[in-house]
């Protein structure tokens, strides 16, 4: 009989919707109760059927811009997260971007930025 020579399952492969190309946070450090912009850059970013959903961010926390809250840029305003006066936390969040093409698999970033309690 023979045996498995051991070979590792090759990894998947994705056939994403788009190419989430950056997520810029500004500013990278926030202090609780003042707002920061997240903005989320896309290959297709002229296409308006993409949805942005920011996760670990109830969507009544989101500020809209330009009227929406699943658009590609959103505004939160800082809450304290675990950590003593004074203290920087680093929090991470990430967005899905999703056109409806449930051929293709949603692309995800997981971005950090730094809360100043």
């Amino acid at each position: 009989m023979f045996e498995s020579c051991g070979v590792p399952d090759p990894e998947p492969t994705y056939d994403y919707q788009t190419e989430i190309l950056e997520v810029n946070v500004t500013p990278d450090t926030v202090v609780v109760g003042d707002t920061v912009l997240f903005h989320c850059v896309i290959e297709d970013s002229l296409d308006p059927s993409f949805k942005f959903n920011w996760i670990s961010i109830p969507e009544e926390d989101l500020i809209p811009v330009n009227g929406k809250v699943n658009g590609p840029k959103v505004k939160w305003q800082a809450e304290p997260y675990a950590g003593s006066p004074g203290e920087n936390v680093r929090v991470r969040f990430t967005v899905i971007v999703d056109n409806g093409d449930e051929s293709k698999d949603q692309p995800t970033e997981t971005f950090y930025f730094y809360i100043q309690h």
